[in-house]
């Protein structure tokens, strides 16, 4: 793990169902006005433009662009900020994020234009899960695994 860097602007990679309210809060304190959510509009699907991560930020007024980010939705990572230095993300338990999204989602994926509600029990919607939230990495020209 590497340290935070204030002379560079940080992405924050929110997976879904992963404390990212309460993170919000937080990541509000420390950057202000310069925290800028990237969050698709679920009521309608339009998807976020991205900043000018560089323009907007300083070493004195640092930026953080704070959001979900998936390829499958065309906006991950190497489409809205390829030249990004600097990422983090918290991690959740696999299946206390999964029955949490499952109950989520059931409550509001109908009000969402590209979302649809799961209909199956919980059981058989873990057994036949296959979420693509994390499908953020970052594609190297030589198609090697960047990990």
């Amino acid at each position: 793990m590497r340290d935070y860097d204030r002379a560079s602007p940080l992405i924050f990679i929110h997976i879904p169902k992963a404390a990212g309210l309460s993170c919000q809060k937080v990541f509000k304190s420390w950057f202000g006005d310069n925290l800028h959510r990237h969050y698709a509009r679920e009521a309608d699907g339009e998807i976020p433009k991205p900043v000018d991560i560089f323009g907007l930020h300083s070493e004195a007024h640092p930026l953080c662009v704070f959001g979900h980010f998936n390829r499958n939705r065309k906006r991950g990572l190497e489409t809205c900020y390829p030249d990004a230095p600097q990422f983090m993300t918290i991690l959740r338990d696999p299946f206390q994020r999964l029955v949490s999204q499952y109950f989520f989602m059931r409550k509001n994926a109908a009000k969402w234009k590209r979302t649809v509600t799961p209909t199956v029990d919980l059981l058989t919607y873990i057994d036949q899960n296959q979420t693509s939230f994390l499908d953020h990495t970052i594609t190297l020209n030589d198609g090697a695994d960047p990990a």
